[in-house]
């Protein structure tokens, strides 16, 4: 007797979608699972974005990689389709965030690379805002328009930020442990 796992997509498999000229488009190549992509696959989005990664229920979950249309570059975790943990990413003009994200923007501690002033950014963010940071000037000799006035060494920051290992950032507040 078959089971209802019989009328599902299971194993590898490619999901492609006809045009209206009769040629086909790559949607989706990888694993699936009872209809839906999970383990391992590649999801060509119709706007141009391309998702590399892992997939749990038909969700981006787990480790993997979006290539997104105008060139912005995220490499870290997912969470059912939203940036979740730790993760990296790179703007079309070379600035890029490393750190922590929740539900799809940053929150938590994190370093934010200035590449046009040669500045690092190191601090604690909240929805998408860095509520407390310190500034450094880590390639200032090597870019193109750096800040007007360069910080000093040893006043580098803004405020009492101890280092970032020392740093508790929850919800809106950044305070030491």
């Amino acid at each position: 007797m078959k089971g209802s796992d019989d009328i599902y997509r299971q194993g590898f498999g490619i999901l492609s979608k006809k045009q209206k000229n009769g040629t086909f488009w790559l949607k989706y190549r990888g694993e699936w699972q009872k209809g839906k992509p999970y383990g391992i696959g590649w999801w060509y989005y119709e706007n141009g974005d391309i998702y590399f990664g892992f997939w749990q229920e038909g969700y981006r979950h787990g480790y993997g990689k979006m290539w997104y249309q105008d060139g912005t570059l995220y490499v870290g975790y997912w969470k059912r389709n939203s940036k979740e943990g730790i993760g990296m990413l790179v703007q079309v003009n070379g600035n890029r965030y490393e750190g922590n994200w929740a539900n799809d923007l940053k929150n938590g501690l994190g370093r934010f690379y200035h590449l046009g002033t040669g500045q690092l950014q190191e601090g604690c963010w909240v929805d998408d805002v860095c509520i407390k940071s310190k500034m450094i000037d880590v390639i200032r000799e090597f870019v193109r328009f750096p800040t007007e006035y360069p910080i000093r060494p040893g006043e580098e920051g803004h405020g009492n930020l101890p280092p970032l290992g020392w740093v508790y950032c929850n919800q809106n507040k950044a305070s030491p442990d």
